[in-house]
C-alpha cells in the first residue's frame, strides 16, 4: 500500500509541475533602462482543450488596459505548451490579423509583417518568444533570449501586437487576462 500511494503521490506531483504556469517576472527592464510592469498573465487554450501557450503583458507603471495599443513601451512574452511548425506560426499570426484588420490596415504594414515572417522558426515545447515594442527603435522579436531582429513602425507595432491585444480580438477572455480586466 506504502509503495503505491508514493507512486500515486510522485505521478500527481508531476502532473502538477507539468500543468503550472511558468514563472513570468514581475518586472521587465528595457535596453533603454524602462522597468516595465507585468500587468497580466494569461493561457491561449483553442477549442477548449489545446492549451498552446501562457503570456504575460508588461507595460509603464500605472498604464491601464486602454493602454495596451498605445504608442509606449510593452512587452509580451509567450511560453510555448506544445511544438509549432514555423509555417503553422506564421498561418496563425496572419489569421488573427485578417480576423481583427481590413485588407488595407494589413498591407499597410505588410513590409513589417514580411520582416517578422522571416525571422520565426519552429517553436518547441518549452521556447519563449518576446516581442518588446520601444518607441523610436520598434519592435524587437527576441527567441529563447537571443534578438533575431528589429522592425521598425509604431503602425506596425500597434497593429501587430493586435493579435493577442486587440479588442476584436477572438480570444476575449484570453485578451481580457493579459490586459489586466480579469484575474
Amino acid at each position: 500500500m506504502n509503495k503505491f500511494l508514493l507512486l500515486l503521490t510522485g505521478w500527481l506531483g508531476a502532473c502538477t509541475v507539468a500543468m503550472a504556469t511558468p514563472s513570468f517576472p514581475a518586472t521587465v527592464t528595457l535596453s533603454d533602462g524602462v522597468t516595465l510592469e507585468r500587468r497580466g498573465v494569461s493561457q491561449l487554450t483553442v477549442g477548449y482543450i489545446f492549451k498552446v501557450y501562457h503570456a504575460a503583458l508588461y507595460l509603464p507603471p500605472g498604464s491601464g488596459p486602454e493602454d495596451a495599443l498605445a504608442d509606449a513601451p510593452r512587452h509580451l512574452e509567450i511560453h510555448y505548451l506544445r511544438n509549432i511548425s514555423r509555417e503553422d506560426f506564421i498561418k496563425a499570426a496572419d489569421d488573427m490579423l485578417t480576423a481583427q484588420h481590413a485588407p488595407e490596415v494589413i498591407r499597410s504594414i505588410q513590409a513589417g509583417i514580411d520582416q517578422i515572417n522571416a525571422l520565426y522558426r519552429d517553436v518547441k515545447k518549452g521556447d519563449r518568444y518576446a516581442l518588446t515594442y520601444q518607441p523610436g527603435i520598434g519592435t524587437t522579436l527576441t527567441f529563447n533570449g537571443e534578438v533575431q531582429g528589429v522592425i521598425e513602425g509604431a503602425d506596425f507595432a500597434r497593429i501587430y501586437f493586435s493579435i493577442w491585444l486587440g479588442e476584436n480580438n477572438p480570444y476575449q477572455e484570453f485578451r481580457d487576462r493579459l490586459v489586466g480586466l480579469r484575474k
